[in-house]
């Protein structure tokens, strides 16, 4: 196989560095050892969607990774092309007996190989908290994809069968978790299902209740509070700790308001009473994130979806008005914000939330976010009631969203 002629000794050196074999940082990125030959050899370019994972793994900046991966062609001498004797045999053994090369790579997962996966899992939570989740979305997805492929294609040392499908699992959910960001709801939905067929097969309730509030969540959000409702309440009924029994009322309360009941209030006030028995060591570990800020947002948007919207607009603005930057939620509660203003017919409020919007565009990437845009800067031009300044905010902000 002829090289493309890019120097790109700079990545293997680089990998070199870090102490890792091209197999050690392959299970890192969830790709095969042959992928990260090729990449190193010039061969091929690795994806935009998987260079922030690169780039954490190998702890250098993505402007670096593109120097060594644009690194200027050179005319290769023959006699200095060292390939890794391993994955270069294996490849030509593959295409004379016309296999696949995956098929020589079969080693079985033990709990080393396990162990880089449980890495590669929490670099991908760590990158979703500095890129958020629509830029980690596509490599957190190949990333459970390629732990899926392993399993169809590797025998699990016998007893580990488990925390495999445990980790798929988790892989999954992850990957689901960042796609909301997407606002990618059929693929969502795919995802989520995968998550919840590992849970099945490793038996693991906490995550299987992770998921299915996950699902809960995004139903309500993609209109469909009928199944938002089905969900919740299928953990209501069973024997769950105070805290989770409070996270799932405040979802039946959501699929309640979008269904325009008003006995969402009695749920959300019920879920308020269990949030108030506090932490229990039943708690599952990722129930941290039930918090304070997590249920006044939950019961911000319920009096949305029941149209009530200045007692919306009291519990979200307070929030906003001392709410960091730098909080995950702030351009999410924002972009709400607005979205209630205009419920309110507060074009002024509107027209001022809309203008900080504006100004920090280029830091919401989120589709999600910016569908919420879409939707009430579209209502603000619409309406024969909206002041003239607060449509020129609108079509300025539904512009820039639309770029």
């Amino acid at each position: 196989m002829a090289p493309s002629g890019k120097d790109r000794r700079g990545l293997a050196d680089r990998r070199k560095a870090q102490g890792l074999s091209q197999e050690a940082l392959a299970n890192l990125l969830g790709v095969e050892r042959s992928t990260v030959y090729r990449w190193e050899r010039g061969e091929t370019d690795p994806q935009p969607s998987i260079r922030p994972l690169i780039a954490n793994t190998l702890q250098i900046s993505l402007d670096d990774l593109s120097e060594l991966l644009c690194a200027s062609k050179i005319q290769p001498n023959p006699a200095d092309i060292t390939p890794d004797p391993v994955s270069y045999n294996a490849e030509i053994l593959a295409q004379e007996n016309g296999c696949d090369i995956d098929a020589k790579f079969r080693e079985p997962i033990d709990d080393v190989y396990l162990g880089r996966a449980r890495v590669q899992i929490r670099q991908l939570l760590e990158m979703e908290h500095l890129f958020g989740g629509e830029r980690i979305s596509g490599v957190a997805l190949d990333s459970a994809q390629s732990f899926e492929r392993k399993i169809s294609a590797s025998p699990i040392v016998r007893g580990m069968e488990r925390d495999v499908f445990a980790t798929a699992a988790e892989f999954f959910e992850v990957a689901g978790w960042f796609l909301v960001d997407t606002a990618r709801h059929s693929k969502i939905r795919e995802v989520n299902s995968r998550a919840l067929h590992y849970c099945g097969l490793s038996g693991d309730r906490s995550m299987e209740i992770f998921v299915i509030q996950n699902m809960s969540m995004h139903a309500s959000e993609s209109d469909r509070p009928s199944e938002a409702l089905n969900l919740a309440r299928g953990i209501l009924d069973r024997q769950v700790s105070p805290r989770i029994e409070a996270l799932f009322l405040a979802r039946e309360a959501r699929a309640l308001a979008a269904r325009g009941e008003e006995s969402a209030i009695r749920s959300f006030a019920a879920a308020q009473s269990c949030f108030s028995a506090g932490v229990r060591n039943s708690d599952p570990s990722w129930s941290w994130w039930v918090d304070d800020t997590e249920f006044l947002i939950q019961e911000s948007l319920m009096y949305a979806d029941l149209q009530e919207w200045e007692r919306a607009a009291e519990i979200l603005g307070g929030h906003v008005d001392s709410a960091s930057i730098d909080s995950p939620y702030f351009y999410f509660c924002l972009a709400h914000l607005a979205r209630i203003q205009t419920g309110m017919q507060a074009w002024e409020d509107a027209e001022t939330t809309s203008t900080k919007i504006l100004g920090a565009i280029e830091d919401i990437s989120s589709s999600r976010i910016k569908g919420i845009i879409q939707r009430y800067t579209r209502q603000i031009i619409g309406s024969d009631l909206a002041s003239v300044s607060a449509k020129d905010a609108a079509h300025a902000l539904r512009l820039a969203v639309s770029n």
